[in-house]
C-alpha cells in the first residue's frame, strides 16, 4: 500500500501488515504512549491472560467485553495490540463523519459499523481480517453506565464470529466507571481490573439445535461468560464497583428515613434538591427503558 493514495476503505479491507511502514511504526509508538499513561493512571494487568492469547492456527478470534467508560478502550487495545494480536476495532460510523477521525481510525485498522443496520461492508471486512488470522475487537454492549441491569446487547459479534468460522474470547473489566467522579472531567488515578475467560466457539453449542439456536446460544453463551467474571470482579474487588453502590445508594436516597415529613420541614431546600435529583434520575432511567432498537447491530468498539 501506498503512502499516501490510499482511502480509509482502502485500510478496511486491506490486511494490516501491509500497511505502510510508516504508519505501522507510528501506531506503535502511539500505543506504547498510550499502554504506558494507561498503566500509570489505572495500573490493570490481564488476569490469565494465557487464556486470551491463545490462538488457533491461521484463523483469528472475536474478542468481546463489556463497556462502562471510554478510558477502558485504552488498557484492552493496547494489552492486545502488546499480547502480539493484531486488532480490527469495530466502531461506529458516527465517528468517520470527521475527516481527521475517519483517518486515523483507518490507520488503526478500524472498521465503522453502520449502528442499528445489517451492514454487509463491515460484516464482510471483519470475516476477511479474521480469516487473515487478524482479531476483531466489539464492544456489545449499547446503554448508559448507570443502566447497568438495563444493558442491550447486540448479537453481531456471534454473527461475524460464525461467518468468519472463529471463537469468541470473552474479556471482562472494573474499576472504570469510576475514574471520573461525579460532577468532575478529570480523570483520577484508580486501580483497574481486566480479566479473560475461556474462549467459545459455535462447535460448543448443544446437539439438535437449529441453525438460529445455535446462534442465540453462542451469543448468549459468550455474554454470560463476561458477565460471570464481571461480577466476580466486582466480588473480590468491592472497591473497584463503588459506581453501583453509589446508584444504589442514590436509589435509596429517595426513601430513606432522612427524608420523612420531620426533616422536610427543617430541611427545606435540601429535601427540594433531593427530589429534584431523584425525577432527574428516574427520568434518565426511563428514556434509557425506552430505547428502540431494529436490526442486527453489531456493536462497537467505540461507542
Amino acid at each position: 500500500m501506498r503512502l499516501f493514495k490510499q482511502t480509509p476503505e482502502d485500510y478496511y479491507n486491506a490486511p494490516y501488515d501491509e500497511f505502510p511502514a510508516l504508519i505501522r511504526g507510528t501506531v506503535a509508538v502511539v500505543m506504547g504512549i498510550l499502554w504506558v499513561f494507561s498503566k500509570l493512571m489505572w495500573r490493570w494487568k490481564v488476569e490469565d491472560s494465557d487464556l486470551l492469547f491463545e490462538r488457533q492456527e491461521g484463523r483469528g478470534s472475536v474478542v468481546i467485553c463489556n463497556h462502562t467508560s471510554m478510558a477502558e478502550l485504552l488498557a484492552v487495545e493496547t494489552a492486545l495490540f502488546f499480547g502480539g494480536r493484531r486488532i480490527r476495532p469495530i466502531f461506529k460510523s458516527e465517528f468517520a463523519k470527521s475527516k481527521i477521525v475517519r483517518w486515523a481510525f483507518s490507520r488503526v485498522g478500524g472498521i465503522p459499523v453502520e449502528r442499528g443496520t445489517a451492514d454487509m461492508k463491515c460484516l464482510r471486512a471483519a470475516q476477511h481480517a479474521l480469516q487473515r488470522g487478524e482479531d476483531v475487537l466489539i464492544f456489545p454492549e449499547h446503554a448508559h453506565p448507570l443502566a447497568r441491569d438495563q444493558a442491550r446487547v447486540h448479537g453481531g459479534f456471534a454473527l461475524i464470529a460464525q461467518m468468519g468460522k472463529a471463537p469468541v474470547n470473552p474479556l471482562a473489566i472494573c474499576g472504570w466507571s469510576d475514574i471520573t467522579p461525579a460532577g468532575k472531567k478529570i480523570m483520577r488515578p484508580k486501580k483497574c481490573w481486566i480479566r479473560a475467560g475461556k474462549a467459545v466457539s459455535l462447535s460448543d453449542a448443544p446437539a439438535g439445535l437449529k441453525r438460529t439456536e445455535r446462534l442465540e446460544w453462542f451469543e448468549s453463551e459468550a455474554m454470560n461468560r463476561v458477565y460471570a467474571m464481571r461480577d466476580e470482579l466486582c466480588a473480590e474487588h468491592p472497591a473497584g464497583s463503588s459506581h453501583e453502590r453509589e446508584r444504589d445508594e442514590h436509589r435509596r436516597g429517595c426513601v430513606r428515613p432522612g427524608n420523612r415529613a420531620d426533616n422536610r420541614d427543617r430541611h427545606p431546600r435540601r429535601h427540594l434538591l433531593r427530589r429534584t435529583a431523584c425525577a432527574r434520575y428516574g427520568a434518565g432511567r426511563r428514556a434509557a427503558g425506552r430505547g428502540v432498537h431494529s436490526g442486527p447491530y453489531l456493536g462497537s468498539a467505540h461507542p
